[in-house]
């Protein structure tokens, strides 16, 4: 690839009002594109195991005055507090439960582009196209959980922490903090982030000695404020803030103030997560992902290492902060399909530099790559959403759950005491069962070894290898519907009692 040497140049001075024109209309057609490959249709796939336990957890705020963080959770309190408030206002349904992460996903994309301030506005709209087209990007934009508002708060704190070196603004400060404090109250992956991207400072400043850019950024680097002591208490106020407002969170508002060491316990648990958990994976994991998936954003990492030379100190920050979080996710054994949009984060933007850079041959061998990704984001997102031969359809709940969800919607239409109805489920893995059936208070879960005194219920959900167990107690006359929950999981058995479900299915 012949990378041509960066400048970096006032996005507002770029070009004439045809040009700046243009820009706003490209940008705009971006952020509709992202936006209606995020918001449509959401409710298609099935809830998998972790948004069904996020979706239930998030409903116990209310009766438990809070959420109470424990390291061995893990993931941070802001995430739940979301879904909270999205239910409250939506409704307990999949629109309401997806979309925090799906605007976070958009707010990205949004984010991307803001960097053509110091990366040039060419470079942002590749950017932000390749991030609004992504396959991994859309489809974990479309789904309650974490990694979406991650990569939100990673974008916020890489643009304010770019925007200090360049021009050192209050906005800057602000935006860096906000960043760094939503990404605490994030995931507890964040402190891996912030020593990649630690690291990379220190790299980008070695490389700046050892092989001098050839142009100097544009803007004159300044203190937030003029005058050092107020700089210096507006600082001090903006790490007290943070710092206070993480405090606030992790304690549960402050009635659990063993929350604080929770906290700080947190990433240290996490690094257990990948020993026995079944998801280890090899090195090799992440290079079949991108390969499969993710070409403008391989791009962007192939390009890294040319980055590297010549390249403003911006670039080489991110080039360098972007291959060493690449290289510790792949050292640690827990591998799953989502940690791969926080891990390219930055990644979108190495391909718009990159790609702005070279030869119009070339740009159009990017576009062709930015197309595929548009046909395969389509597939994956509309038309096989829960195809397990899909590798981001990862313990992903089969649409099998829809019959289930299906005969208890028609018992809700034409029977008004259903919600008294009584269950029992015998799954060794019950999410999302919990979230779906939360409107049915009487519904009793068990373990796969425990047996109850009376088997017969409105209902009962079990493990398919317990069927002779369960039909030989059974006393009523109930239909039996087999389910395929999970894939490579053993199926289960539906027993709906035929006096309740099927009387009212036939109304």
């Amino acid at each position: 690839m012949s990378v041509k040497t960066i400048q970096l140049t006032d996005g507002a001075k770029q070009g004439g009002p045809p040009e700046a024109g243009r820009s706003v209309w490209l940008a705009v057609a971006i952020l509709l594109a992202a936006a209606v490959l995020r918001l449509a249709w959401l409710e298609l796939r099935p809830p998998h195991h972790d948004e069904g336990a996020d979706g239930w957890q998030a409903l116990q705020i209310d009766a438990a005055h809070g959420y109470a963080f424990h390291a061995g959770q893990g993931h941070g309190p802001l995430h739940f507090y979301l879904l909270w408030a999205s239910q409250r206002l939506g409704g307990r349904n999949l629109t309401a439960l997806r979309l925090p992460d799906a605007l976070a996903s958009l707010g990205s994309v949004a984010l991307t582009l803001a960097f053509g301030r110091w990366l040039g506005r060419a470079a942002a709209r590749w950017a932000a196209a390749a991030m609004a087209l992504s396959p991994g990007f859309t489809y974990f934009g479309r789904d309650a959980i974490h990694e979406s508002e991650l990569v939100f708060f990673l974008l916020l704190a890489l643009w304010g922490a770019l925007g200090l070196w360049q021009e050192g603004r209050r906005r800057h400060l602000f935006a860096a903090g906000l960043g760094v404090t939503g990404c605490l109250l994030t995931k507890e992956t964040a402190w891996l982030h912030f020593a990649a991207f630690g690291l990379a400072a220190l790299a980008s400043l070695w490389l700046a000695r050892l092989w001098p850019a050839e142009t100097a950024p544009a803007r004159r680097r300044r203190a937030p404020f003029r005058k050092p002591a107020q700089s210096a208490w507006i600082m001090a106020l903006t790490v007290a803030g943070g710092g206070a407002l993480l405090a606030f969170v992790y304690t549960g508002h402050g009635t659990r103030p063993e929350g604080i060491a929770e906290f700080f316990a947190g990433p240290f648990a996490w690094l257990e997560t990948g020993r026995g958990s079944g998801h280890e994976k090899p090195w090799s994991y992440w290079p079949a992902l991108l390969v499969r998936y993710e070409w403008p954003c391989l791009i962007g990492l192939l390009a890294a290492p040319l980055l590297l030379w010549r390249s403003p100190a911006s670039v080489r920050f991110l080039a360098a902060g972007t291959m060493l979080t690449l290289a510790a996710y792949t050292l640690m054994p827990y591998k799953t399909p989502w940690c791969l949009t926080a891990i390219l984060a930055a990644a979108p933007l190495l391909f718009g530099v990159a790609i702005s850079s070279v030869r119009m041959l070339l740009r159009f061998a990017a576009a062709l790559a930015l197309l595929g990704s548009l046909g395969k984001t389509m597939s994956l997102n509309f038309f096989h959403p829960a195809d397990p031969r899909e590798n981001y359809a990862y313990v992903q709940t089969s649409p099998d759950i829809w019959k289930m969800t299906a005969a208890f919607d028609a018992l809700r239409r034409h029977d008004p005491h259903a919600l008294s109805t009584r269950g029992k489920v015998f799954l060794a893995e019950a999410h999302p069962i919990p979230w779906l059936l939360y409107d049915f208070p009487y519904v009793n879960y068990f373990t796969t070894s425990s047996r109850p005194e009376r088997y017969d219920s409105g209902f009962l959900l079990v493990e398919a290898a317990r069927g002779a167990e369960v039909e030989a107690r059974l006393q009523m006359d109930y239909t039996r519907c087999p389910l395929a929950l999970l894939p490579d999981e053993p199926p289960a058995v539906l027993y709906l009692r035929r006096e309740i479900f099927a009387a009212n299915s036939a109304r």
